[in-house]
């Protein structure tokens, strides 16, 4: 299960990481991802070799470390969309797809997929990258798609209750300062209510970022998703994958030979590891205004006391100065006693008795 360390990690890819890079001009807001993967250590261009068609929350999570365990360089919503800041282009995407705009689609389309190959990612899983599953696969017709499904009996209703308690909640949280003051941000707050409604869980545009379908309409989308996956890809191209069925369905699939293949399945549950992220961007997002406010009265507080020491020394230098005036005329029109009359003055006496 997560810990707290490793939800700070997580910490550090959803929120740290894009504000740094967008502190430092690393993202042109245009779309430009200049944080390559490549200065994160990924590999060079390759043709896309497995498709993940699944939904978030479908063991993505795991099912990324078992590719990586395999030797492939998945594509992943925390990674491609969060780390490297590739936010932009996903949003151009699903403005394109809300506006029903076939050519705008069309070159979206071409733009995230030419992103996945540019930056070195020969898998996809997650969101944003299975909604464009079926362009994927025209554009590399040799690659195979995995669909990860929810195990169990219903598997609909546990996708519902387990998205709607994670990723249909980033949303409502990064439209609240600070984190809607973010170029960033703000683009993803844009993409996110596109996701669901792809999914089929919405009508298109109908959607605003902070809110949450039903649950009855979450696992509708979620079963038609997975139904018509299951239909348009190709029979022999395709694996229904859980993380309960582990590594050998996975490894025939992909011709990896029983020696290479791993004997334990990875199970990444990062479901605690998200509760810990939005508790913490939630209090970020409490504590703005109150921060914000108390700043202002502490920079007020700070005015006054410079402004009124200045006052009080400028003062006290007016009433030194007056003093000290003062003092002078006082002594100048009093003659001290045995003093010798001046000069002049005895003078003009002596000639008026002469």
């Amino acid at each position: 299960n997560a810990t707290p360390q490793a939800g700070d990690m997580r910490i550090l890819a959803l929120v740290v990481l894009p504000a740094a890079v967008l502190a430092t001009g690393g993202i042109d807001p245009r779309g430009d991802v200049l944080l390559t993967s490549r200065k994160l250590g990924a590999t060079s261009q390759q043709p896309m070799k497995v498709i993940g068609a699944g939904l978030g929350r479908t063991g993505t999570s795991s099912f990324k470390k078992a590719l990586e365990m395999l030797g492939y360089n998945p594509y992943h919503m925390v990674e491609g969309v969060m780390q490297l800041g590739q936010v932009y282009p996903w949003a151009e995407w699903t403005d394109a797809w809300r506006s029903g705009d076939k050519e705008a689609l069309a070159a979206a389309t071409k733009r995230v997929i030419a992103l996945l190959r540019d930056s070195g990612f020969n898998a996809t899983t997650d969101y944003p990258a299975c909604l464009v599953w079926k362009d994927l696969l025209d554009e590399y017709p040799d690659a195979k798609v995995v669909l990860s499904v929810r195990p169990g009996d219903n598997p609909g209703a546990s996708w519902a209750k387990s998205a709607s308690e994670t990723i249909f909640k980033t949303a409502g949280i990064f439209v609240r300062p600070p984190f809607s003051l973010m170029p960033f941000f703000q683009a993803f707050v844009r993409m996110c209510p596109v996701l669901w409604e792809a999914t089929g869980i919405a009508p298109r545009g109908t959607l605003k970022p902070e809110a949450t379908p039903t649950l009855e309409d979450m696992a509708r989308g979620y079963e038609s998703w997975v139904m018509s996956v299951g239909l348009a890809a190709p029979p022999d191209r395709l694996l229904v994958h859980s993380y309960k069925d582990g590594f050998p369905p996975l490894c025939d699939f992909l011709g990896v030979p029983p020696v290479d293949c791993p004997d334990t399945y990875p199970n990444v549950n990062d479901k605690e590891e998200f509760l810990f992220m939005m508790r913490t961007t939630t209090l970020v997002a409490d504590a703005f205004f109150p921060v914000i406010a108390a700043l202002a009265v502490a920079a007020v507080y700070f005015l006054w006391c410079v402004c009124g020491k200045g006052a009080d020394r400028a003062k006290t230098k007016r009433s030194d100065g007056a003093a000290t005036v003062g003092g002078k005329a006082g002594s100048s029109s009093a003659t001290p006693a045995g003093s010798s009359v001046p000069r002049r003055q005895t003078r003009s006496a002596t000639r008026k008795v002469d």
